[in-house]
């Protein structure tokens, strides 16, 4: 509500894991993220199921998400993942 829409060129979601709130926290700069613009967030790992199932809704829609491979804490990956709008 603070942003116009279209108005940001990339934002990374790192807020609550749980999926109901990646959701949410996806779902509110989604139309705020101009079109060719970067859509990205934390933590797809197996410690967070809650995030790993809202990206997972995405790839299913059709988003062409992209994933790091070096994001490993404790032999644990977190990922990060992108896309672009």
């Amino acid at each position: 509500r603070l942003f116009d829409q279209a108005h940001l060129d990339w934002v990374y979601i790192d807020g609550g894991h749980e999926y109901e709130q990646v959701k949410a926290d996806h779902w509110a700069y989604y139309h705020v993220v101009r079109k060719g613009g970067i859509i990205s967030g934390h933590d797809y790992s197996p410690d967070f199921p809650g995030v790993c199932r809202m990206v997972d809704e995405l790839i299913a829609e059709g988003h062409e998400i992209q994933f790091t491979t070096d994001d490993i804490y404790n032999g644990v990956p977190y990922q990060t993942w992108w896309y672009v709008r």
